[in-house]
């Protein structure tokens, strides 16, 4: 869930290319506010955020687009991330996972 949600905090903050040239106007002020009502609700990792996730992905797809930019930023900040801990590979996240205990 916490990559989930730093997707969504880019979202809503990004003037994302992909949207724009895609969707134009309308699909990037879509993706910002739908993201930002998510994180408002407590984020992806509460019933109410899930449920406006769920509403902002049917949105977008009806629309014809996806934040590709975001992506991409996620991806470059992971990437960073797994350079500055000295990582081989980026770890795969189990911030939502039932056992947290740090066993593989």
């Amino acid at each position: 869930m916490a990559r989930l949600d730093a997707l969504l905090s880019i979202m809503s903050r990004l003037n994302d290319t992909c949207l724009l040239y895609r969707g134009g106007e309308a699909a990037l002020a879509a993706a910002k506010t739908g993201a930002a009502a998510v994180q408002r609700s407590g984020g992806s990792g509460t019933a109410i955020g899930w449920q406006k996730l769920f509403r902002l992905d049917r949105r977008l797809l009806g629309l014809g687009v996806s934040p590709g930019g975001s992506g991409d930023l996620l991806a470059a900040t992971l990437f960073l991330d797994a350079v500055e801990r000295r990582q081989d590979e980026v770890q795969a996240d189990r911030s939502g996972s039932e056992n947290q205990d740090g066993a593989d």
